[in-house]
């Protein structure tokens, strides 16, 4: 009997299903019986799910390598009368190492809280490196006379000098309105809070 079409696919069609499956006849190194095919399925999933999560373990590594993040809080101080211009009071003066390849952003938060008195009114200056990178003055005038209150704040700066180990430092002094009249009473600094974030 003549065979139709050609002799590797007619092969194919005359095959039995058990043979193509595997269940019978020749057996080589991919051949998977019908019966086991679910299992193999499950085990490729399940290494496949295996490798998918060891490759995001070290990825996640990899990038808190690269990026570091770190949060000192501050212990609520006052900011006296005594502390003007001329003689600031140091919140903090922090050595910040990791960030030499990468840079970095400092973040000095917090709020001020004047009301014990009406007339004291804040300034506070952020340096990195003895250069002042930002500043804020926080209080409230009224036509009839000053008003007390907590007001929040945030001052931030940003450093990239490679291969140098900065310090970031925070001072403080109290004011009248005009920023040279000295006030009667300090005020405080509560939930201070210095942020460091950037690529190491």
């Amino acid at each position: 009997m003549m065979q139709k079409g050609n002799v590797r696919t007619g092969n194919i069609f005359n095959a039995k299903v058990e043979e193509l499956l595997g269940e019978r006849g020749p057996k080589d190194k991919q051949a998977v019986r019908y019966g086991e095919l679910q299992k193999a399925v499950d085990a490729a999933l399940f290494v496949a799910d295996r490798r998918a999560k060891v490759e995001a373990r070290k990825a996640a590594a990899a990038a808190r390598s690269i990026y570091g993040i770190s949060s000192t809080p501050v212990a609520d101080v006052l900011v006296n009368s005594t502390r003007n211009q001329a003689n600031p009071l140091t919140i903090l003066s922090d050595s910040v190492a990791g960030f030499e390849d990468g840079g970095f952003i400092a973040t000095f938060e917090g709020y001020t809280d004047n009301t014990h008195v009406s007339n004291s009114f804040s300034t506070i200056i952020m340096s990195i490196n003895g250069v002042e990178v930002a500043r804020t003055k926080t209080g409230v005038r009224s036509p009839d006379a000053d008003m007390s209150g907590m007001f929040p704040f945030a001052l931030t700066g940003v450093f990239n000098t490679p291969n140098v180990t900065p310090t970031v430092t925070v001072i403080a002094y109290a004011t009248e309105w005009n920023d040279e009249t000295t006030t009667t009473a300090g005020y405080y600094i509560r939930q201070g809070r210095l942020v460091i974030s950037g690529g190491q």
